[in-house]
Parts: structure tokens; sequence; C-alpha cells
């Protein structure tokens, strides 16, 4: 074959590659389809885990003064949670605030009743321990866009998270990670976690007057057998139920002081140490280390 010959074959080669290769190798069939934006998450409901960290000052509500933060959520049943709703205002704007002035930030505060409520905690003097551990949580850049304008407050144990829900009262992850313990071996009685070795457990702290130290270790008896769910929360007298100051040597209450903090405690009597808490414990076998 001339070299003429080659020619025209190599080309006519090329030209059908060139129509063949597009339709083989291109982009395929076309699907016509308009683009929407992605749905907006809607405002979480009491009982919502946080699914995601708090990041500190993430909502643009903080604007107002105190940090809010921004959190996704989703059910505490199915996912690992970093904190839990346990109240939703749908107007940020009518939250109780530190203070009466017109620009005064929302007062966290304000969230104590509803944490109690959420735990279904109604034995008096006593608040619980984990009161405190409560962060703003306020829509994001994208809902406030959307007009969102909410508040809730979140209970947040533990920044390393935990499965389940602090208020199912269950012995597990959730349970320790909410506990407050303490290893008196030390010289200061150092707070520890309690699924870490311990052998005080601390079920809730109050403020208290004078007159209402009276009947103190009868309330925190009854907070124990409530939290433990146990007909004997001492076990058997491997432990002991005592209310009194936050102290490792639990010196009696200072009389001559006008109000004082107690806390109310279950303690091991001999020298075996706990490794879990005993919230939800019932009358199984305690978790001896």
């Amino acid at each position: 074959m001339s070299r003429r010959a080659w020619g025209v074959c190599v080309l006519a080669v090329a030209l059908i590659a060139a129509a063949l290769v597009p339709a083989v190798l291109g982009p395929g069939r076309r699907i016509e389809g308009v683009a929407v934006p992605a749905p907006i998450p809607p405002p979480p409901a009491v009982g919502d885990c946080l699914t995601g960290r708090p990041v500190p000052a993430g909502s643009p509500l903080t604007a107002r003064g105190l940090a809010v933060a921004a959190a996704p959520t989703g059910a505490c049943s199915t996912t690992w949670g970093y904190g839990e709703i346990v109240s939703v205002t749908a107007d940020g704007r009518t939250f109780p605030t530190i203070g009466d002035q017109p620009q005064a930030p929302p007062d966290p505060d304000s969230c104590r009743p509803a944490v109690r409520a959420y735990l279904g905690w109604d034995v008096m003097p006593w608040t619980p321990v984990v009161a405190d551990d409560v962060v703003l949580v306020g829509p994001d850049a994208v809902q406030t866009a959307a007009g969102q304008q909410w508040i809730a407050c979140a209970l947040t144990p533990d920044e390393r998270g935990y499965p389940g829900s602090v208020r199912d009262r269950t012995p597990g992850p959730a349970a320790d990670r909410a506990g407050w313990c303490k290893d008196s071996r030390s010289p200061a009685g150092w707070r520890v976690g309690c699924d870490e070795p311990h052998d005080v457990e601390v079920f809730g702290v109050a403020l208290i007057g004078i007159d209402e130290l009276a009947g103190l270790t009868d309330s925190c008896a009854r907070l124990v057998a409530e939290r433990t769910g146990s007909s004997d929360p001492t076990a058997g007298g491997l432990l002991q139920v005592r209310a009194g100051p936050d102290d490792p040597n639990t010196v009696p209450p200072d009389v001559s002081a006008s109000r004082q903090s107690v806390i109310c405690t279950l303690r091991v009597t001999g020298d075996g140490l706990l490794t879990a808490s005993l919230v939800g414990r019932g009358d199984g076998p305690l978790p001896w280390g």
C-alpha cells in the first residue's frame, strides 16, 4: 500500500474515533433538573442531643452580649451526643436576661429549673450536680438568615460526649459522664470521673441555712434511693449515705454560718473502690474495681 493510501486510512480512523469517543467516554445521558437549596434545619426540641461539639459563640445571637453556641442536633437514641436540649425558647428576645438593661445578655442560670424538670428531680433542697454544666445554644448563620431566633438550654456534662441520655437513669456511659465522684484517698478528695476508681459519689448539692439542717440526711437518703433505684442504697452496709459540707473529712456543719454549701453522698464503708456510677443500679451487684 502506498504512503498516500496509508495516510488516507489513518485520517479515516482518526475521524471515526473523534465521533465515537465522546459518546462512549463523555458525560453520558443528560438529566434535566433545577438546583434547590439544602433544607434548613428546624429548631431543636426538648430531648434532642447535640450531635456535634457546640461551637462557642457560633450563633449570631452572640451579638446580644453573651456567647451563644451553635451545634447540630438529632435524636439521642441513635447518635453519640455532646449534650442534651432541656428547654427551647422560640423567641430569644423573651429569654430571661442578666439585669434589666435593653441589651442585657441571656442568663444561663435561668436554665436550672429546666434541668431539674428534664431529670425528673424533685427532692429538695438538693440540686443536680450537673446543674452548672449548661450552655446556651442558638441558630447558626443559615438558620438565623431564615428567620430563626430561638435559644435553647443544653445540658453538657462532658465534652467527650456519650451515647444515650442522662435522664434515662440507666447504668452506663451517660450516667458515668454526668456523675460527680471523688477519691477520698487523696489529701484533697479530688474529683474524678465516675468511670475511674472512687469511693464517694456525690448525688446532689445544696446551699442551706441553719434552719434547714434538720432532716438533711433523710432527704439525702431519699435522693440516693430515687437516683439509684435501690430498695437499700447502703447495699447491706457496704455503703453509707452521708450529708454535709463538701469536705473529705466530713466535718459537722458550721452552725455559725448563715448559709453553707453541703453535698449528698454515697460512700464506701470499707477499702473497696467503685468503677462506675451507681445511678440506676437498682439492687444489682456493685461495680467494684
